[in-house]
């Protein structure tokens, strides 16, 4: 009787092996689903949140002709951020397609808080290359302030001096803006802390054209079109977010008798 039971355990213990295994596998395959399903979800809700800032876009082309990137945060954690491209596909002044974009502008930390840095300028025409060739500056003289140098991109400083007058028309080494570009590592040095000043720039380029913009505090930026360039856009881009999934569609169109004509539209593909 003994050994009829000890043989009886063998296919016992199997069958708890076997059942177990289909336990965990069940288990694993409905935790991949699961987390697979809240992917697939939150790119869909990227791709929502995408096409409605591409809704946006359009809605304030067509009703009141304005161009100035934008950014909002809608319900159930998604969000997006649209900007518009191509202002001057045939070339024109360079203040028709220059701009300074100065959102993420900040003054340095410790002894390098009287230094402006993260402000950067952008080429939108896809034909032409403009060239710098003075900048005004204008900044508060509170305490003595002078500025000392200025230096567009990477490699020695444009100009270098003791300005101690403001505004200042500095007749900097010439400058290129290459075609479609945007050149960074742009930085104002001056001789005291700048905290609390106020500053602005005007680009004078070769062509006889001049762009304006503050460059601090941060502030967004407001592109040929939108500020007063006269060039309207030809394409937006739209990307959407979801938690950390984002979603982002470039899409051209035209306008022509109040109407806004879509002419492509292309999804790129989900991202971090």
């Amino acid at each position: 009787m003994n050994r009829r039971k000890g043989f009886a355990l063998v296919p016992l213990v199997l069958l708890i092996v076997v059942v177990a295994i289909l336990i965990f596998s069940t288990t694993s395959f409905l935790w991949q689903s699961a987390r697979l399903n809240a992917i697939n979800f939150r790119k869909h809700q990227a791709l929502t949140a995408a096409q409605a800032g591409t809704m946006k876009a359009a809605y304030e082309t067509l009703q009141n002709g304005t161009y100035v990137s934008s950014e909002a945060i809608l319900a159930n954690q998604q969000a997006y951020k649209y900007a518009y491209l191509n202002f001057s596909a045939s070339g024109g002044q360079a203040s028709n397609n220059v701009y300074i974009d100065a959102s993420g502008s900040f003054i340095g930390a410790g002894a390098s808080d009287k230094n402006l840095y993260g402000w950067t300028i952008v080429n939108l025409s896809t034909t032409s290359a403009y060239t710098i060739t003075q900048i005004q500056v204008t900044w508060n003289k509170s305490g003595g302030r002078r500025l000392t140098a200025i230096n567009l991109g990477a490699g020695a400083a444009e100009w270098s001096g003791s300005a101690a007058s403001s505004p200042y028309l500095a007749d900097i080494t010439d400058y290129i803006l290459p075609i479609s570009s945007t050149t960074i590592d742009n930085t104002l040095f001056f001789s005291k802390s700048l905290d609390a000043s106020t500053i602005t720039l005007v680009l004078y380029f070769s062509d006889g054209s001049t762009r304006t913009d503050q460059v601090y505090p941060a502030v967004a930026p407001t592109p040929p079109g939108g500020g007063g360039g006269g060039i309207a856009p030809t394409e937006i881009k739209s990307t959407g977010s979801s938690e950390s999934i984002r979603q982002t569609i470039v899409c051209s169109f035209e306008v022509s008798s109040g109407a806004l004509k879509f002419k492509s539209y292309n999804e790129g593909p989900p991202h971090l």
